[in-house]
C-alpha cells in the first residue's frame, strides 16, 4: 500500500429490495420512507451524502409523491444525493438477455438525464448473485467507467485484489470494487478495521453504511459517529462512490486485471420459479421482436410507431429482472404479482406485434392460387425454422374431407413465393371441434429481418408418404436419429444419432434410460447456500 494518510470514504446508502419477502406495495413504502428520512437527516447535517441506484425507484416517486420527488431532485442536483447504478433497478445479471441488460442502463441513464441532469458513473449491484463477463462493455459504454459488486464474496471467489480491473472479452474495462458489505452502522471498531486492513490495496478505502433490504437508510447514530471521527481527526470522512474511485485511480498504482465472470453466490437461485424465468426470456424475445415489427411497419407503410407503449413494457420488464424476483427468492403472494406483470408485458408486446405485422401484411401483395401466409422472421440471420398455423374448411370455401386418415396422410401442399413445394403435414388442433379446424406445419426459409409468403393448397391427389419418416408405437425415425421407447414405461430406451453412429444413451441399450424421473434430496435454502 502507498505510503501516506489513510482515508476510508464513509459512503451513506440504503439498499432496498423492492420485491423480496414483500409485495412490491411494500417495497414502494421503503422506497418513500428512507427517500423521506435521508432528507431529513440532510437537513440536519450538511455534510451528509447519500447515495442510491435503481431509477424505477424515482420514477414510483415521481408517479405517486411528487412534491417529496421534487425535494429530492433539489438534493440530487446540489450534489449532496449520489445517483449510482445507472439502471433501472438492481438485476440478476446472469439471465437476463444482453439486451435486456442494455436496456437497464438505456432507460437508468435516460431517466437521470431528463429528470435530474446527471448520470450515474459508477455501476451498483452489491446484491446480486453474480455477474456475467460481458458486464464491462455495457457498463463502459454506458457512462459508467467504474463498478462495485459484493457478490461471490471473498470466500467464495478467489481475486487477485479487491480493486482491479474488470476486462470484457471485447477490451472494455471499468475499474471494480468488491465490497465487504452495503449495510452498517459506521461503529468505530467497523471503521478502523477497515482503515487498518488490506482488503483494499490503496490509501483510499470505501465502507457502506446504512440499515438496507427493506430500506431506512444511514441513522441518527451512525451519522454522529462519522462526524466524531472526522472531529478528532480519524479517517473516516463522508464521501460517495464516485469520489472513492476518483482517489483511488488517483494513486496511480497498478492494479490487477480480471477477464472472468465474477460467480458464484445463490447457485440454487437458478432452478428457481422456472416459469418466471422462462416468461421473463419469452417477453425479451417478443418485445424485440415486435419494435423490429413496428419499425418496418413504420417505414414501410406509415404506421404509427408504439413508443410509449414498448419504452413502458420494456422498463415493467426491467423492473421484473430485480435479483431476488427473477432469482425467485420471493414468497408466493409476490410470485402472483410478478407473474401478472408478466402478463401485461406480453399483451403489451403482442399488441404491438399484431399491429405492425398486420400493417406489412395489408402492404405486401400476397396474391396466389390457395390461402396465403405471411411469415416474418424478426432475427438478423436466415432462418430456417418450421412454422405452425391453424386452418379450417372456410379458408377452402368447401368442406374439408375431416378424417383422420387424411390428418395422418399429410394431405395437403405448401408453395414458397417461386412455385417450390415445402414439408408439410397436419396435426391436431391445439381445441378440436366439428368445424374442421386442423394445424399445420410447415418448413419456412425466411431471409434476415424480412418475411416470405408462401400459399397452402389443398392435396393434389393421393398424398405419398414421406420415405424418410418412420413411426411405430414405440419408435420415431427420420434421416438422422433413431428414437426407441420402453413401451412398458414411456422411458427413452435408445437415441442413435444415425448421423455419427453413437448411441447418446450412456452404457448399453436399455440398461441406461433416458427421460427418468429422478427425486433429489435438496435439504438447502432457496439460494442454495453452503452447498458445494
Amino acid at each position: 500500500m502507498p505510503d501516506g494518510p489513510v482515508q476510508v470514504h464513509m459512503i451513506g446508502h440504503a439498499h432496498i429490495d423492492p420485491m423480496y419477502v414483500w409485495r412490491w406495495m411494500e417495497g414502494y413504502e421503503a422506497v418513500k420512507m428512507t427517500f423521506r428520512a435521508a432528507l431529513e437527516r440532510m437537513e440536519e447535517t450538511p455534510g451528509f451524502c447519500l447515495t442510491t441506484t435503481s431509477a424505477a425507484f424515482f420514477h414510483w416517486l415521481e408517479r405517486w409523491d411528487p412534491e417529496l420527488f421534487a425535494q429530492v431532485a433539489e438534493r440530487i442536483r446540489a450534489g449532496q444525493w449520489e445517483l449510482a447504478g445507472g439502471w433501472w433497478i438492481e438485476p440478476d445479471c446472469n439471465v437476463p438477455h444482453g439486451e435486456s441488460l442494455v436496456r437497464q442502463a438505456l432507460y437508468g441513464q435516460r431517466y437521470f438525464r431528463a429528470k435530474f441532469g446527471v448520470q450515474a458513473t459508477v455501476g451498483m449491484n452489491p446484491d446480486t448473485f453474480g455477474h456475467a463477463a460481458t458486464l464491462p462493455q455495457i457498463l463502459a459504454k454506458s457512462g459508467c467507467p467504474y463498478y462495485m459488486f459484493m457478490r461471490p464474496s471473498w470466500y467464495e471467489k478467489e481475486l487477485p485484489s479487491n480493486l482491479f480491473w474488470w476486462e470484457s472479452p471485447d477490451g472494455s474495462r471499468v475499474l471494480t470494487a468488491r465490497l465487504e458489505s452495503y449495510v452498517g452502522h459506521a461503529r468505530p471498531h467497523e471503521i478502523q478495521g477497515v482503515a487498518e486492513s488490506g482488503f483494499y490495496p490503496t490509501r483510499h478505502k470505501a465502507l457502506f453504511f446504512g440499515v438496507g433490504d427493506h430500506g431506512g437508510g444511514p441513522t441518527k447514530e451512525a451519522i454522529a459517529r462519522v462526524q466524531a471521527q472526522e472531529a478528532q481527526g480519524g479517517a473516516a470522512r463522508f464521501s460517495q462512490a464516485d469520489a472513492f474511485f476518483r482517489a483511488a485511480e488517483g494513486e496511480d498504482i497498478s492494479l490487477p486485471v480480471v477477464q472472468d465472470e465474477l460467480q458464484h453466490h445463490a447457485r440454487g437461485c437458478y432452478s428457481t420459479l422456472a416459469a418466471l424465468k422462462k416468461a421473463n426470456r419469452q417477453n425479451e424475445h417478443l418485445l424485440m421482436a415486435a419494435e423490429k415489427a413496428a419499425a418496418l411497419a413504420h417505414w414501410a407503410t406509415g404506421a404509427p410507431y408504439p413508443a410509449e407503449a414498448l419504452t413502458g413494457a420494456w422498463r415493467d420488464l426491467c423492473f421484473l429482472q430485480f435479483h431476488d424476483t427473477l432469482g425467485g427468492t420471493i414468497p408466493r403472494v409476490a410470485y402472483e404479482d410478478t407473474m401478472a406483470q408478466m402478463g401485461r408485458v406480453t399483451i403489451t408486446g403482442q399488441e404491438a406485434l399484431h399491429g405492425a405485422l398486420h400493417a406489412l401484411s395489408n402492404a405486401v401483395d400476397t396474391r396466389g392460387e390457395g390461402l396465403p401466409v405471411l411469415v416474418f422472421n424478426p432475427t438478423s440471420q436466415r432462418r430456417l425454422a418450421s412454422v405452425e398455423i391453424m386452418i379450417d374448411r372456410g379458408h377452402w370455401g368447401t368442406p374439408i374431407p375431416v378424417s383422420w386418415d387424411w390428418w395422418r396422410s399429410g394431405g395437403v401442399r405448401v408453395l414458397d413465393d417461386v412455385g417450390n413445394q415445402v414439408p408439410a403435414q397436419l396435426a391436431f388442433p391445439t381445441a378440436y371441434t366439428s368445424y374442421g379446424r386442423v394445424n399445420l406445419l410447415f418448413l419456412a426459409d425466411m431471409p434476415p429481418l424480412g418475411y416470405r409468403v408462401y400459399h397452402v393448397l389443398p392435396p393434389d391427389g393421393e398424398a405419398e408418404p414421406n420415405p424418410h419418416l418412420l413411426a411405430g408405437e414405440a419408435l420415431l425415425e427420420n434421416t438422422r436419429w433413431r428414437l426407441e421407447l420402453d413401451p412398458q414405461s414411456g422411458q427413452i430406451a435408445s437415441l442413435l444419432d444415425k448421423a455419427h453412429d453413437l448411441e447418446v444413451l450412456a452404457g448399453d441399450v436399455g440398461k441406461a434410460p433416458g427421460n427418468r424421473p429422478t427425486v433429489m434430496d435438496d435439504p438447502s435454502d432457496t439460494w442454495a447456500h453452503e452447498i458445494e
